[in-house]
């Protein structure tokens, strides 16, 4: 995963000297010779860190800087200020106006590429918060869940919200959406070794009529064993930035040899269950195996299909699983097939519905858990 770094300068013999360098140790180099042409540069490139001189013609470093800030693209992106101007005020200026740190020329290779490297660990902790969604058995609802879960964070909290099909052999989120599976998981088997953030954002779907922003699962059974931990650390760090939240239907809890759980300062995982035995013996198992585990945080029970005929009462499950449940989400097995058949969630085609209502509410419980 080479990271793209913009190279800001006048000169074109740094230009060149830098690009060399940057390139021996692994990065790719673009490079943009004046303040408006690195403005350029960062909203169609999405660099991941710029390295900015000060003393340019036109607009300054300083400039450029501060309207890279007023930009979607160059917001967040890291900015280490190159300059032969060493006192103090001049620093402090560049700091002000919005870099991330300052290298005296004549620049010392070793200390450029040592900041670099310290200011991209900082820049790739996803901003997202993540929600995954698990289930306690295959066939409970967790790829409803997700979906209607993303939709809701959106229409509540009007944030960027991504989700994210991992759910294993074949991911399920485009018929719940009606979305046709062009631009999938599978797209990036072949570049395992090598993905960036621009191959990860060209798969990325837009649901038009919620806003949600969509990265459609696997639709060849032979790809999923490709879908390990480390590729969704990958995605997770390169589509996370773009993100306030990021949904995950993670399928059943048992699929897993490494379950794709965050960590405890990334998110939150939501177990769902239903008022079956079956079900429930199984979720208290997954329970058990979190109590174990001290990187995540403990999951969050919620109960799909309360008051189905024939299921368990509330009080029945919580003295069977030794834990209160988030929420409950009701049985409304009709509507929700309906609609999933037509592709429509449920909380869009029917806002009024009382599981609609419970999704929007299971929303805001989770924007507090996360808080």
């Amino acid at each position: 995963m080479a990271k793209k770094i913009l190279i800001v300068d006048d000169d074109p013999q740094i230009r060149k000297l830098l690009e060399l360098t940057l390139r021996k140790h692994g990065y790719k180099a673009l490079t943009a010779e004046n303040g408006l042409a690195a403005i350029k540069a960062v909203e169609d490139f999405h660099p991941d860190l710029l390295l900015m001189d000060v003393m340019m013609p036109g607009i300054d470093g300083f400039e450029t800087v501060r309207r890279l800030r007023k930009t979607i693209a160059g917001a967040q992106v890291p900015v280490i200020m190159l300059s032969a101007l060493n006192n103090v005020e001049d620093k402090v200026k560049g700091l002000r106006a919005g870099a991330d740190d300052y290298v005296e020329k004549p620049v010392n290779r070793v200390e450029l590429l040592a900041r670099i490297e310290a200011h991209l660990r900082k820049g790739f902790a996803s901003k997202a918060k993540q929600i995954l969604v698990l289930g306690g058995r295959f066939g409970i609802g967790t790829t409803s869940v997700a979906v209607n879960l993303a939709i809701a964070l959106r229409q509540q909290f009007n944030g960027n919200v991504g989700l994210l099909d991992w759910r294993l052999p074949l991911g399920d989120v485009g018929t719940f959406l009606n979305l046709p599976e062009i631009h999938t998981l599978d797209a990036l088997i072949p570049y395992l070794d090598h993905i960036d953030d621009e191959l990860v954002r060209s798969l990325i779907t837009d649901h038009e009529s919620t806003g949600i922003h969509v990265l459609l699962g696997t639709t060849q059974p032979a790809n999923a064993g490709a879908l390990d931990i480390d590729l969704l650390e990958q995605i997770v760090d390169l589509w996370g930035n773009d993100l306030d939240y990021l949904v995950i239907d993670g399928g059943s809890f048992y699929q897993w040899e490494t379950v794709p759980a965050p960590g405890k300062d990334a998110g939150i995982t939501l177990l769902l269950t239903t008022p079956e035995l079956t079900t429930i013996r199984r979720t208290y198992k997954a329970l058990l195996w979190f109590n174990d585990q001290h990187e995540f945080a403990e999951p969050f029970l919620v109960l799909n299909r309360s008051g189905m005929p024939g299921g368990m009462v509330t009080r029945q499950l919580k003295s069977q699983l030794n834990h209160d449940f988030l929420a409950e989400l009701p049985e409304d097995i009709g509507r929700a097939t309906l609609y999933m058949n037509r592709g429509e969630p449920v909380i869009t085609a029917d806002a009024r519905s009382s599981l609609a209502k419970a999704l929007l509410n299971l929303a805001s419980l989770v924007v507090k858990k996360l808080d």
